[in-house]
């Protein structure tokens, strides 16, 4: 479950009746709305929020805004705010970033921004989105994110930075470009006119002009140190005297007329005002319970009508806060040993409501260690499924660090706030110290924590074994229970694990199940990624239609309120790009590997994958376009090179390698292969199939059919144990065109009849054509074993197929049996079970009762043993 956002950060303060009106200004930010970004940046005290309030009360164009405090230094917890403040402009605006945030996993801040902006370009009016208190972010992450926004800034935004120093932004690149407004100290300091108008409208003071005009001097124009200043002259019968006693420095002034103000108001209120300045903001019942009293709403009322620093965050006076300024003059005066309870009291009341965030930041300011430690179970949680990874660290940094290494819990945590930092080493010690304390009785859930957090440092650390084990040991422990949502991470990490050990049946299983978690946990991004990983398995196994049913579910989830694809859909736009490819619908397979790459390219310069990029230059190249294939794949490797991942470059290169094949420049892949130390006596694996592929066709065209045979051999045993019924539908043509190379022109065929039987039920067709064409010299030898499928390739491959001269007599059925019917209906005549017949053929139990199933009602039986009855009456067997 999410944290609920605080409401209050995302509401423009209200503009006061006595507000003094600043033309001059407005003037200048109205002029500067066709830029980028306005910068209002001055000391505290000097009006920067109440001119932005009334700007944009003026501007005449839809405003949002943003209150920000010490807790947005978490990134994942700005950029949620974030997008909540820009959907008050647009309800569509980021529900792919927000599915993002929402993931079991933490995602890099670029796709989520790419994906952000795209959002405000499809807008279609200008808006202002102010984001107040910046000064108070220091985090250079978030600086970076904001920094990548103004670069890529479309013009329907204007963003707005209120702040008390300038933030940490190319600030001089902005204002060399023309891109930037400021207004700064200078423009902010009150004229005289405007402090005779203050004085007068907002302190309801009547002053000779003599006496506004020392004041303002005084003051040197800064609305805090007036305002200060009319709330001490109240309580003085000598005005003139008064003004004439102070002058000197803002810290002189502050000191002085603070004293004057605070001391001056009753010691009730004085009372109220100490104990609520630990407050951030505040609403009438926390401040009932921090301050133990009853009827905070009517005082609150009444601070704010006397103007006392005090500013509502809505329109309905539900919630305020302390101008920032005399909230730390507040805390200046407080004595740190009364703070605790004050703390206290105020944690039980935003945990009460729901607020764990608030919560454990009074909890840790009281250092009430054990209390922390009690509510940090929830509050962790929360923060891991929100991905606030930072926030987590900061409250582990709150605790005493022997206190953390003495309790499991505490030590687990830390290993998890560790993780998405990098700090693999760290993480890992944590994990150790963590599984060391583990009591053996601890419940199941706190054990499952420990365990996952071991996974994923043996992932850190590619450790795939040791991954399988330690994720099917927390699977088993979350079958009690999963409060923190770990079995969506668990079997991520498990699905990832299976497919680089080539386990793709394992992985299929697990898949489905992520697919269903991801589902019922709310998080759609995992879903989807479930569902399209599960797609292409499927398609590998032999069942392509389930596939593309997977693929529609997807992208049936992956769209916005305006019905356009997420970019996470482009993953699935390139699965089904390369299933639709391998069936030889190749306008359909470029629509949707072009859209996969384009929706890809929105989630950063790794957006697209190796796989999809590939596809399409295998497609142009199976339609001619020669050149731009090669195009594709140097593009593709200039991107690889970028990234330093040496097992991405190699099936980079392997691509390239494989494209100059076909285009007839063998010396280019000779010096590929040697480079690439390749062997026939290696082993393939699941990870570089692709480079074995190209490896067993160089030597083919070396006229090496014994070695290329010799590394089919391999490539067979290997495939067959994973049932990669794709994978083998190539190693049994590339073995049928080794056994012609070496004369054996029977094998050859028989090796191509087992190519055929595999891949005409699921229409394979590209298995064929992308080969070398002497193998469609062989096809019509094995037609027998597919006639349509094998007319179909012929006619695709421009072949005009010889027929022989006699056929089968036609089934006197209405529906003919298909060819891969027939050789169902032949296994179970033999007594096969669906789970033999499905490891026969190398196809699922479930397309098996398929076939079957449409076997029955083909012949019009209703089971087994009427079927083989009545296939004997047709001679069909």
């Amino acid at each position: 479950m999410s944290s609920p956002l605080l409401q209050t950060k995302l509401y423009i303060p209200p503009v006061r009746p006595e507000l003094v009106s600043r033309p001059r200004l407005l003037e200048r930010l109205d002029a500067g709305l066709h830029r980028k970004l306005t910068l209002i940046s001055a000391p505290a005290g000097f009006g920067k929020t109440t001119l932005a309030t009334e700007w944009l009360n003026s501007a005449g164009r839809p405003f949002t805004w943003l209150s920000l405090d010490e807790g947005d230094n978490d990134p994942a917890r700005f950029l949620t705010y974030f997008v909540a403040a820009l959907q008050i402009i647009d309800l569509n605006i980021g529900q792919a970033a927000q599915a993002m945030l929402q993931a079991p996993q933490p995602v890099q801040p670029e796709p989520l921004l790419t994906s952000l902006i795209n959002d405000i370009a499809a807008t279609t009016t200008p808006f202002v989105l102010v984001l107040d208190d910046y000064h108070l972010i220091n985090a250079l992450p978030i600086h970076q994110q904001l920094t990548f926004l103004l670069e890529y800034q479309p013009p329907q935004m204007h963003l707005c930075l209120v702040t008390r120093e300038d933030p940490s932004l190319p600030l001089s690149r902005l204002r060399a470009r023309g891109k930037m407004m400021e207004i700064r100290l200078a423009d902010l300091k009150f004229t005289e006119e405007e402090t005779a108008d203050f004085l007068q409208r907002a302190m309801r003071l009547e002053l000779a002009s003599a006496d506004v005009t020392a004041l303002h001097r005084r003051t040197e124009g800064w609305v805090a140190g007036l305002q200060l200043a009319a709330l001490s002259l109240r309580g003085h019968d000598d005005i003139h005297q008064f003004v004439q006693s102070f002058a000197g420095s803002h810290r002189y002034v502050l000191d002085y007329l603070i004293e004057e103000v605070f001391q001056r108001q009753p010691s009730a209120v004085q009372d109220f005002l100490l104990k609520t300045s630990i407050l951030d903001r505040f609403t009438a019942s926390l401040c009932n319970a921090v301050a133990e009293r009853e009827g905070s709403r009517e005082l609150l009322l009444a601070l704010e009508q006397a103007n006392l620093f005090i500013v509502p965050l809505d329109d309905c006076r539900g919630w305020y806060r302390y101008h920032r300024l005399f909230r730390d003059l507040l805390r200046m005066q407080q004595e740190a040993r009364r703070l605790v309870p004050l703390h206290q009291k105020a944690a039980r009341w935003y945990e009460h409501n729901g607020f764990l965030d608030e919560a454990m930041t009074h909890t840790l300011a009281a250092e009430d260690w054990d209390e922390a430690e009690r509510m940090m179970e929830s509050a962790a949680s929360q923060a891991i499924r929100n991905g606030q990874f930072v926030t987590l660290s900061r409250w582990l940094d709150a605790f005493p660090d022997t206190r953390v290494r003495e309790d499991y819990g505490l030590a687990t945590l830390k290993g998890w706030a560790l993780l998405p930092m990098g700090q693999f080493e760290a993480a890992e010690a944590y994990a150790d110290l963590a599984r060391d304390l583990l009591p053996a009785d601890a419940p199941p859930v706190n054990r499952a924590m420990v365990v996952c957090l071991r996974t994923y440092v043996a992932q850190a650390k590619f450790d795939i074994p040791q991954v399988i084990k330690l994720a099917h040991e927390a699977l088993e422990l979350l079958k009690e229970g999963d409060p923190h949502g770990l079995r969506g991470a668990a079997l991520a990490n498990l699905a990832q694990a299976q497919t680089a050990m080539g386990d793709i049946p394992a992985a299929t299983q697990t898949l489905r199940e992520l697919a269903r978690v991801g589902q019922e946990a709310g998080h759609p991004l995992s879903a989807v990624s479930a569902l399209s990983n599960l797609a292409w398995f499927l398609h590998l196994q032999g069942n392509p239609r389930e596939a593309i049913a997977l693929c529609r579910q997807a992208l049936d989830q992956c769209v916005d309120a305006r019905g356009n694809s997420l970019p996470l859909a482009g993953q699935t736009h390139a699965i089904l790009g390369m299933i639709y490819y391998d069936a030889n619908e190749l306008d359909r397979a470029r629509q949707h590997l072009v859209q996969g790459l384009q929706l890809g390219e929105q989630l950063g310069p790794a957006g697209g994958s190796l796989t999809v990029i590939i596809a399409l230059a295998q497609l142009q190249q199976a339609v001619g376009e020669e050149e731009a294939a090669l195009a594709t794949i140097g593009e593709m490797r200039r991107m690889v090179s970028q990234f330093n991942l040496p097992q991405a470059d190699a099936l980079a290169a392997s691509a390239e390698a494989d494209i100059q094949l076909k285009q007839g420049n063998t010396a280019a892949v000779e010096r590929w292969a040697a480079a690439a130390g390749l062997s026939p006596d290696d082993s393939p694996d699941h990870v570089r199939e692709s480079v074995y592929f190209t490896y067993a066709r160089l030597l083919l065209a070396q006229n090496l059919p014994t070695e290329a045979q010799t590394l089919l051999d391999n490539f067979e045993r290997f495939v067959q144990e994973g049932k990669r019924f794709r994978s083998l539908i190539t190693v049994r043509i590339l073995q049928a065109l080794a056994q012609k190379g070496l004369g054996h022109r029977q094998q050859a065929v028989s090796r191509l009849e087992e190519a055929l039987r595999l891949a005409a039920p699921e229409g394979y067709l590209r298995a064929f054509l992308d080969e070398d064409q002497s193998v469609l010299g062989l096809v019509p030898k094995a037609r027998h074993v597919a006639p349509a499928f094998v007319d179909q390739l012929l006619t695709a491959a421009g072949v005009v197929a010889e027929r022989p001269v006699s056929t089968p007599s036609a089934q006197p059925l209405v529906e003919p049996l298909s060819e891969r019917e027939l050789e169902v209906l032949q296994l179970v005549a033999a007594g096969l079970s669906n789970r033999e017949i499905a490891d026969k053929l190398f196809i699922s139990v479930g397309t098996v009762k398929t076939h079957t199933h449409n076997i029955y009602g083909k012949l019009g039986v209703s089971g087994r043993t009427q079927a083989v009855a009545r296939a004997r009456e047709l001679d069909l067997i």
